[in-house]
């Protein structure tokens, strides 16, 4: 099933599958997005996405452990592109976690 779902319905079906969440970014139109795919527990076949703009605001909802490991990889790849002023922003909010 592919297209929009409601928080409610979204959340249900987290719930009924037991789902787990890895956390990846995407860069689109200069633009940073939080990308959450989440997977069944007893099937990987079934998974949910969804997308949303990288914010202070948003990456402070997820559980610290894995924003560090989102943040990381951010910083990993703003490094590698020689965005330094990027790569300090990233830094101080990996500090602060």
């Amino acid at each position: 099933m592919k297209g929009e779902l409601s928080q409610e319905d979204f959340f249900f079906i987290v719930e009924q599958f037991k789902m787990s969440c890895k956390y990846t970014y995407e860069v689109m139109e200069d633009k940073k997005f939080i990308v959450e795919v989440w997977t069944a527990k007893q099937n990987s076949f079934i998974q949910l996405t969804r997308m949303y703009e990288f914010t202070p605001e948003n990456i402070e909802v997820i559980e610290s452990s894995e924003r560090k490991k989102l943040l990381n990889e951010m910083l990993n790849d703003a490094v590698d592109i020689e965005d330094y002023e990027e790569a300090a922003l990233l830094r101080d909010m990996i500090n602060d976690i």
